[in-house]
């Protein structure tokens, strides 16, 4: 079950279902890597896996004549793939030439779709962009979900590009691709640009919560650790820069509370937290601004810091006219006070 011809029929047919990295595994082993078709196939899995677009065009090119060796069928999903591969390249003589290959061979609904998404994007590469978006918004309508998903992204892009919808448009439109088109690379890519795109236009909330859900979708399959750090980013710009501080206090507080898994340990953590509380108590919510430093003060912070941060709590309670919060404040702190100067100071 390890020789040759078997991994080689495995290979080929893990590129089919679009398994890339499967076919990799089998196509990339040693017994394989003399025979030119098999190259052919291996170019074909890395060109799907679209991690070094063009990188294997060269062989994209002379494997072509392997495809009429083939059965109509499988020339048309092969030529397919090398001419998506083809574009991503920028190559549009070997692009072209395919296209014109497969144009005979288009069969079902589905595949016309598929051939002219291709062709959409063909004319896109080569600056034809009205006819790009008609190709596109053909292959939009197709009953295919792959075609119709990839289609309406590099719709909505090039419309974005060419400035015909605004990025609150986009955004419209791409979430609803969120349905079209579940795992892979497709919606991994996809919650990146919608990211993107929300904190373009200030929404942070719906940024961050779009970056939490790709994160979760795909901490099995990806690397998630820059998600991590750009979540992390965003949190230090909006809490820590200031960016917060644009935003109404209310909307600030929620944004802190719903991602507060984000502030980091130490100093600037401590920082972000009362810089936050300071805005709240400028506004008069005093309540929450006391709310953030207690948390700091039970859980955060230890010695002379813990000591200041508890006082600075009291004296927000103090001028919230709640003397028994003001004494609890100091007390959670670990500071010694007379507890009467605080009680005689409402009392008098």
């Amino acid at each position: 079950m390890k020789t040759a011809p078997f991994k080689a029929a495995r290979g080929a047919a893990n590129v089919l279902a679009h398994r890339s990295a499967e076919a990799l595994e089998d196509l990339q082993s040693p017994a394989l890597q003399g025979a030119p078709e098999a190259r052919f196939w291996r170019a074909l899995a890395e060109a799907d896996q679209a991690n070094t677009p063009g990188h294997h065009n060269d062989t994209l090119k002379e494997g072509g004549g392997f495809l009429t060796g083939y059965s109509p069928a499988l020339q048309l999903r092969l030529g397919l793939l090398a001419a998506q591969a083809a574009v991503d390249a920028a190559d549009d003589l070997t692009a072209e030439r395919l296209m014109d290959m497969l144009k005979p061979l288009v069969q079902t609904g589905t595949e016309k779709a598929r051939l002219t998404f291709i062709e959409g994007r063909f004319e896109e590469m080569t600056g034809a962009t009205e006819t790009a978006l008609v190709k596109y918004r053909e292959a939009e309508a197709s009953t295919g979900r792959w075609e119709r998903s990839r289609a309406g992204l590099a719709r909505v892009e090039l419309e974005l590009k060419e400035k015909k919808i605004t990025p609150a448009q986009a955004l419209q439109d791409m979430e609803r691709l969120r349905f079209a088109w579940r795992g892979d690379d497709f919606e991994y890519n996809l919650l990146k640009r919608l990211a993107e795109l929300y904190f373009q236009e200030k929404d942070f909330g719906s940024g961050l919560r779009t970056l939490k859900q790709l994160a979760a979708n795909f901490r099995e399959t990806k690397d998630i650790e820059p998600i991590a750090a750009q979540m992390g980013d965003v949190f230090s710009k909006l809490f820590f820069d200031g960016e917060a501080d644009k935003l109404p206090p209310f909307t600030a507080i929620a944004l802190f509370e719903e991602f507060k898994e984000l502030t980091p340990v130490g100093p600037k953590g401590d920082e972000m937290i009362r810089k936050l509380a300071d805005r709240l108590a400028a506004v008069d919510l005093l309540d929450r601004a006391s709310d953030l430093l207690r948390q700091q003060v039970r859980f955060r912070l230890q010695g002379e810091e813990k000591a200041r941060v508890g006082f600075r709590n009291g004296i927000l309670q103090m001028l919230n006219r709640n003397p028994q919060g003001a004494i609890d404040a100091l007390a959670e702190s670990g500071i010694r006070f007379e507890m009467g100067m605080i009680r005689n100071h409402y009392v008098g």
